[in-house]
């Protein structure tokens, strides 16, 4: 498992220490089995963690929605309405607009949209503030020493938001435990047909065009880079 903040969370096959030089700023390398770390560079050093927050979403979401058909209705907060919502990447939804649980989980870690985020964190917690601090709760207990997440998608990152290459290494080892979120991140593409539109969205990560990557999130804001 592969983490480069801000950038890109990977996941590959590791049996040994490394030997390497890489440009960005900070990575860990840990083997996904044991939790081992087979490469670090600044890998405690706080850093703006932009869309790989999204993993630590996703993660609340399938641990604590009975079922992830349920519909979730779209707020005000996340719709495509509110000029001080969720800008840049977007679904682009309407107020009272439903949508499955699954397919915004998809539309979040696949297309990285923003609103998808939004929507996740109010469908699961009831307001983004609750969510918050169930998200801060289990990085916690995921052993993240670090890490504080502000907002369910990475933007507007502040003081209250960063976290670390070591403690995003932790949240990927633990997620890839969860069979749903390894089949969603490891998908090429996701359709969704609702009585409106048709969405089809495709990952982002370029990395699933290597045989040996079964997953991950990418991420990019100004503040935190790629």
């Amino acid at each position: 498992l592969a983490s480069e903040l801000g950038g890109v969370q990977g996941v590959c096959a590791a049996t040994s220490k490394i030997s390497l030089s890489l440009n960005c700023r900070r990575a860990v390398i840990m083997d996904l089995d044991s939790g081992k770390v087979l490469y670090k560079k600044n890998a405690n050093q706080k850093c703006h963690n932009a869309s790989t927050t999204k993993l630590m979403t996703a993660i609340v979401a399938v641990e604590n929605n009975k079922s992830l058909n349920k519909k979730v209705r779209i707020s005000y907060n996340a719709s495509a309405s509110n000029p001080g919502g969720s800008t840049s990447v977007r679904i682009g939804m309407s107020t009272g607009d439903r949508y499955r649980m699954k397919d915004l989980l998809h539309a979040m870690l696949l297309k990285s949209a923003n609103d998808s985020a939004v929507a996740v964190a109010e469908g699961t917690s009831g307001s983004v503030t609750k969510f918050m601090k169930v998200a801060n709760r289990t990085a916690k207990r995921i052993g993240c020493k670090n890490t504080v997440f502000g907002t369910p998608n990475g933007l507007r990152s502040s003081a209250t938001h960063h976290t670390t290459a070591y403690d995003m290494a932790l949240l990927m080892r633990y997620a890839n435990s969860l069979p749903l979120f390894k089949q969603i991140t490891g998908c090429k593409k996701h359709t969704v047909k609702t009585n409106l539109k048709t969405y089809i969205w495709h990952n982002k990560n370029k990395l699933l065009s290597y045989d040996y990557v079964t997953g991950g999130k990418t991420g990019y804001t100004e503040k935190a880079k790629r």
